[in-house]
């Protein structure tokens, strides 16, 4: 072997080693996504920017590839002067791939006038393929209680769901839908919805609350004392999970007895039994959930025969009781003059004992 061949072969190693990785030529960024949704083409664009544009790569011969799962492409200029990209055709069923970035300059050795490669190599990359990936959620609002429906792929039976940090009920799953309730949160609220699954947090959309409607089978209620009575409560949907709560109070407490309330899970209704106590009152029960608008309902207890007679005699239901108008504007309730009542009691009024 010729001493000149022996130096050109040399000086070829000692570049590729030197130059391969440890060279400061360029600065490669990949700009790719880590994770990309699975699609039917397979196809998955890769993309990176270096800190030269494309002119000055050409002007210094230098050339962009991508190395990924062994084999050497190519890379296209992108639409910025200083990008790149590649359209790599996966192999089936893969679910994530690892590549790396080279640019190759051809360069003289002026004393040998030999061609040399130098290679620039950046660091290794990874891409996962998610075959999870959401279409659309098919509403955008709803009251507590609604059945909401996410359509996309990849679902399963690991999934969960939140909306402002609270577990909502999964009702179904396939691998092309989930669907869930809006469980007990505040009403006319803007609420992140996130799909937890595996590790991964994926953010769904907004989901406004309105506010649901709570209603019950009566107007109002006449109760003697010491007799009981069935009042039955309604949703328009059936309940989140863990039931709906139902916090009922009332402005005559010792006239009123009746046990805690909860509309049970997957359920639209309730029953209770009341009972009347003692004294004769006029006053109100007051039912509120979360997420529903409240509901007044107007309650007298007391001696039925008691309040008729004195009706007869008076003309005024209520008369020989303290009985007066709430009074928002003024801030208390005002007495009530040359007043009188039919079948159906003011809600606006109060006895004061």
């Amino acid at each position: 072997m010729e001493l000149k061949e022996f130096f050109a072969k040399f000086a070829f190693l000692w570049f590729s080693l030197i130059l391969g990785g440890c060279s400061s030529m360029s600065v490669m960024n990949d700009i790719t996504p880590s994770r990309v949704p699975k699609n039917q083409s397979r196809i998955y664009t890769i993309t990176m920017s270096v800190n030269k544009t494309s002119s000055d790569l050409r002007k210094k011969g230098i050339k962009p590839y991508i190395v990924i799962n062994g084999e050497r492409h190519e890379m296209k200029p992108g639409d910025s002067n200083n990008t790149y990209f590649y359209d790599y055709k996966a192999p089936s069923d893969v679910p994530e791939m690892l590549y790396y970035y080279e640019l190759i300059q051809e360069t003289m050795d002026s004393k040998n006038n030999l061609v040399i490669k130098s290679v620039e190599k950046s660091e290794v990359f990874n891409l996962s393929i998610n075959d999870k990936y959401i279409l659309t959620m098919d509403c955008e609002r709803g009251p507590v209680g609604a059945k909401v429906c996410i359509l996309g792929s990849g679902f399963s039976s690991r999934d969960m769901i939140r909306i402002g940090g609270v577990p909502a009920k999964v009702k179904s799953v396939s691998k092309g839908a989930i669907e869930f309730i809006i469980p007990l949160v505040d009403a006319e609220t803007s609420y992140d919805v996130i799909l937890i699954s595996g590790g991964d947090r994926i953010f769904i959309g907004k989901f406004f609350v309105d506010i649901s409607e709570l209603s019950a089978d009566v107007e109002s209620i006449t109760l003697d004392n010491g007799k009981r009575m069935i009042l039955s409560f309604f949703i328009d949907h059936d309940a989140p999970e863990g039931g709906l709560p139902l916090d009922i109070t009332t402005d005559i407490p010792d006239s009123i007895i009746m046990p805690e309330v909860s509309i049970p899970e997957d359920s639209s209704s309730v029953e209770v039994e009341i009972e009347g106590g003692s004294g004769n009152d006029v006053g109100s029960l007051f039912v509120y959930a979360s997420g529903f608008n409240e509901l007044k309902i107007p309650i007298t207890v007391g001696d039925q025969d008691i309040f008729e007679e004195k009706n007869k005699s008076t003309g005024n239901k209520y008369n020989g009781l303290d009985v007066r108008r709430e009074d928002k504007q003024n801030g208390g309730p005002n007495r009530v003059n040359n007043f009188t009542f039919d079948d159906k009691v003011d809600s606006d009024m109060v006895v004061v004992r």
